[in-house]
């Protein structure tokens, strides 16, 4: 008995192939073609706001054939980035989650921290809009707002003439009025700047500055800065009167000497706020640097910067602020 066997000839099975990749590519390009026509569109009133201030947000999703669920959120994170050899490395963690809805206003919460964008340390501040669709991959769109600060309200001006500050044994230091370390932003910051040495510094300057720390970072920004030399000096002129104690009037001009006292104002910006973070910490600080530095080394105060404790007559941490006390962060 004889057998056959038939091969089909090369030229049908490359016809065959051809075919799959043909009705395969179709499908690709036509798949392609449909998600290009599906678009998710947010529109915001506005791009920066405070807290306490509404925002007005709204969103399309756009997408043939399909069925379509779309959901926003305003949401407030931490950033933490950082390398490991060649790679970026990026840790986030969500502090504030809020739905929103189309036919609502959505206020910004007084109670919570405003954007901080410099550095690797940072908080963001977005609306989230994500639509489920079937038959096709989940669409998200993130879109940044930026959240600043919370002005104090009501009158900041600092009392025109300074007590005098306790005793110090220190060669330089800081003394703020009412020994009063909590500002809300937009409030002055008063006090003097007190030295003994053993001669006249050639130049003295404060700084207001604030540090974000992290595990894996650390980042200064400065924020302001005051030639010592240009604040009025705090005079204390005899009295013959040893009840009333000696009367004390400001002088502007005077050139820097030995043994001084100046009179300090400057006002407490409205970004970022004191932060004790999952991921990282901002604090702020008073910094007195004298020249050369032979003479002293430079003088630190921390302060406290929070819209949320616009008291005037508050000290020290905002209510309900946790310690201070840096703790180990968690690691990715």
């Amino acid at each position: 008995m004889d057998f056959y066997a038939h091969a089909a000839p090369l030229g049908e099975w490359m016809g065959l192939l051809f075919a799959v990749m043909g009705v395969a590519l179709s499908g690709l390009l036509a798949y392609t073609f449909l998600g290009l026509l599906t678009r998710v569109i947010v529109v915001l009133d506005r791009s920066e706001v405070r807290p306490g201030q509404p925002i007005g947000v709204s969103w399309t999703v756009r997408a043939p054939f399909r069925t379509i669920e779309p959901k926003a959120r305003l949401i407030g994170r931490e950033q933490c980035m950082w390398s490991e050899g060649r790679h970026r490395m990026i840790d986030l963690r969500i502090f504030h989650q809020r739905d929103l809805s189309q036919d609502a206003g959505h206020d910004i919460p007084r109670d919570v921290p405003p954007t901080i964008a410099e550095g690797n340390n940072r908080i963001e501040w977005l609306v989230h809009v994500s639509a489920l669709i079937r038959g096709y991959p989940a669409l998200d769109l993130e879109v940044p707002i930026v959240v600043r600060g919370a002005l104090a309200s009501g009158e900041t001006a600092a009392a025109p003439i300074a007590p005098r500050p306790p005793p110090s044994q220190a060669p330089v230091s800081i003394h703020l009025d009412d020994g009063r370390a909590t500002f809300a932003p937009g409030q002055t910051i008063a006090g003097t700047i007190t030295w003994n040495l053993d001669r006249a510094p050639q130049r003295a300057t404060l700084a207001l500055l604030w540090t974000s720390t992290s595990v894996h970072s650390d980042h200064l920004e400065i924020a302001s800065t005051l030639d010592v030399g240009a604040l009025p000096r705090v005079v204390e002129s005899p009295s013959a009167d040893p009840y009333r104690g000696a009367p004390i009037h400001e002088e502007a001009g005077a050139p820097l000497a030995a043994s001084d006292r100046r009179r300090l104002r400057i006002v407490a910006p409205d970004a970022p706020y004191t932060h004790d973070g999952v991921l990282f910490q901002v604090e702020w600080k008073l910094q007195v640097r004298i020249e050369p530095d032979s003479l002293a080394d430079p003088v630190v105060m921390d302060l406290v910067i929070d819209g949320r404790s616009a008291d005037p007559g508050s000290s020290g941490a905002p209510t309900g602020a946790r310690s201070r006390k840096r703790k180990k962060r968690h690691r990715r």
